[in-house]
C-alpha cells in the first residue's frame, strides 16, 4: 500500500513549463499575496498537524494532506492543495487548485490538475474528488474540462 512519502517521489514534477513542487512554508512569504488570507489560513490549517510550530514548516505534515505550488520561473503562480488522502482506498478525498488572478484563463488550472490527474493515476490512485462552490463557474469549468464529473454536491473523477 502507498504511503505519503511514495506519493512525495514523484515531486517535482514539471507540467509544460511550469514546475510542481512541495510548497514549504518559507516559500509562501511574500510569494502568494495574491491569494486570499482565508484560503492561506485553510491550506496551513489542513495541512499542520497539531503537534508542528507552523511559524517554522509548511511540508507534508500529515498522513491525509499535502500542498503544492505551481511556479513560473521562480514565482509561485498557483497552488494545488490535497486534503483527505485516503490511502487504504487510493483516494483524494478533495482537491483545490488556486491560479493568480493575472495566470487565470490560460488553461494552466485544468491542465494542471490534468496532468496530476495522469500522474496520480501511475501511482493506482483510483478518483479524485472536489468540492466546488455552485456560483464558481470559472472552477467549475476548470475541473469538468478535465474529466470531473457532477455527483450530488461535489465532483469527481474516476482514474
Amino acid at each position: 500500500m502507498m504511503v505519503v512519502n511514495d506519493f512525495l517521489d514523484m515531486f517535482p514534477v514539471h507540467y509544460e513549463s511550469y514546475p510542481i513542487e512541495i510548497l514549504y512554508r518559507d516559500s509562501l512569504v511574500g510569494k502568494i499575496d495574491w491569494l486570499e488570507d482565508s484560503v492561506k489560513k485553510d491550506i496551513l490549517n489542513r495541512c499542520t498537524p497539531k503537534n508542528v510550530d507552523i511559524e517554522n514548516v509548511f511540508k507534508i505534515f500529515n498522513e491525509t494532506a499535502c500542498a503544492l505550488a505551481i511556479y513560473e520561473t521562480y514565482k509561485i503562480i498557483g497552488v494545488v492543495y490535497m486534503f483527505d488522502m485516503d490511502f487504504s482506498k487510493m483516494e483524494i478525498g478533495n482537491i483545490k487548485i488556486y491560479i493568480e488572478n493575472s495566470h487565470q484563463k490560460r488553461g494552466i488550472g485544468s491542465g494542471v490538475i490534468e496532468y496530476l490527474s495522469d500522474c496520480l493515476k501511475n501511482y493506482d490512485i483510483k478518483k479524485l474528488t472536489t468540492y466546488i462552490d455552485k456560483n464558481n463557474p470559472s472552477a467549475i469549468a476548470c475541473f469538468t474540462k478535465v474529466g470531473f464529473e457532477s455527483v450530488g454536491d461535489k465532483y469527481e473523477k474516476k482514474l
